[in-house]
């Protein structure tokens, strides 16, 4: 399993989504929402559930590669000026960061 090469042919790739015997969220340690203490903030975040059309979306898909996900920041902004106005920023009012 260690080894690695170049494949011949064509290779098939996607994900499915965990089976009954998954870990539940809140068994997970990396988890903020788990109920495990060994792992505390800041190297924990809130998890959620991404089936396996969310967290492999048809648009990451190339001919070459593949995207998954595996964690997102949600950032929230506000624009504190016109669009018409040279220097317009926008400003940050929250950030969440999620394990999938």
């Amino acid at each position: 399993y260690v080894l690695s090469g170049v494949p011949i042919g064509t290779v098939r790739t996607s994900l499915l989504a965990p089976q009954s015997n998954h870990t539940p969220i809140d068994k997970l340690s990396y988890c903020i929402n788990s109920t495990d203490t060994n792992n505390p903030p800041p190297n924990t975040y809130k998890c959620v559930y991404y089936d396996e059309m969310l967290a492999l979306p048809i648009s990451s898909l190339q001919d070459s590669s593949i995207f998954i996900t595996t964690r997102i920041t949600k950032t929230n902004q506000v624009l504190n000026c016109s669009f018409f106005e040279a220097g317009c920023n926008y400003t940050t009012v929250n950030e969440e960061t999620l394990y999938i």
